[in-house]
Parts: C-alpha cells; sequence; structure tokens
C-alpha cells in the first residue's frame, strides 16, 4: 500500500525458501528520503543472498541454533547496510537513502526474527497478534525508560524518528 501523502510505494519484500524453512523479508524505504525504494530493493537483494548462501554454511545443529542464527541474522543486515551504502556513496542523488528491514525465519515450530527500524514483526496464534519485534525509535526508547506511554506514543509527533535503520 502506498500510505498516506506517498508517490511512490518504497517498500520491498521476498518470500523464500531455505533449507527447511522459509524466509520472509520486509523493507520500508524511508518516505520522503531520496532514493528510498532503491534503499529497500537493495537490502532485500543484498540480505536474501547472504542469509541463503552463508545458510548453507551452518553445521547441521547450528540451523536451528539461535545463537548461530543471531550471527547470520547480524552478518545479513550488515551486508544489507553496506550495499546500500556503497549505493549511496556512488550515486550522489541517493545520499542520505535508506530503509527499515524486518525478516522472519520460520523453521519447523520455531521462528526466528531480525529487525531494524520501526517495521513490526507480529505472530498470529489462536486468534490474536502477538508483537515479537522492537522498535528502533526516539519514542520506543522513552516507553522503555518509562517517560511516556503507549497511548501518548500515538499521538507523538516524533513517533516515526529511528534510532536505527539500513
Amino acid at each position: 500500500h502506498i500510505g498516506c501523502g506517498r508517490e511512490e510505494n518504497q517498500d520491498a519484500y521476498a518470500a523464500l525458501s531455505v533449507h527447511d524453512g522459509t524466509l520472509v523479508v520486509v523493507c520500508d524505504g524511508m518516505g520522503g528520503v531520496a532514493g528510498g525504494r532503491v534503499a529497500s530493493y537493495a537490502a532485500i537483494e543484498e540480505f536474501c543472498s547472504h542469509f541463503s548462501s552463508r545458510f548453507s554454511d551452518l553445521a547441521p545443529e547450528d540451523a536451528v541454533d539461535q545463537y548461530a542464527l543471531h550471527r547470520l541474522y547480524s552478518d545479513a543486515i550488515y551486508a544489507a547496510n553496506r550495499a546500500v551504502f556503497d549505493r549511496a556513496v556512488t550515486v550522489p542523488e541517493l545520499g542520505g537513502m535508506g530503509t527499515t528491514l524486518s525478516a522472519a525465519y520460520l523453521l519447523g515450530e520455531q521462528l526466528f526474527v531480525a529487525n531494524v527500524g520501526d517495521s513490526r514483526v507480529y505472530l498470529f496464534r489462536k486468534g490474536q497478534l502477538i508483537r515479537v519485534s522492537h522498535d528502533d525509535s526516539v519514542i520506543q526508547q522513552m516507553i522503555d525508560e518509562g517517560r511516556l506511554s503507549e497511548k501518548e506514543a500515538r499521538q507523538s509527533e516524533c513517533r516515526h524518528l529511528l534510532t536505527r535503520a539500513i
């Protein structure tokens, strides 16, 4: 969905089979920032490529190990960040571009989640939506510190200021 007040959709997504599991990734290019669409597509491409190629390097017992998958997610996020940064540096009109990234890898009954920014991951179970990601935003920081309630956060004008992004 293009959203309110946008002229183009800056989102990108991918769903792919990685060994015995399914990887789903969503990137939301930062609206109003030059190259948000380019950033989200570059991040998706690099993240998925890195994740799937490095997954095969894992030992079979590490494929379900949360620490091994955490390292794999971190490396794939770093690779996506590097791809976006390199493109922004080499194409001046794309300077300042960015995107959020949310990924979920479902392997059997286990779900492994990673996110950068404020695009959220939810689990739908037994008729209920359960938020499983944590926003990287100024507002979330204020909520975590007890300086703002969830209700107040929804009304804040700075609710979309990010503390981390790709």
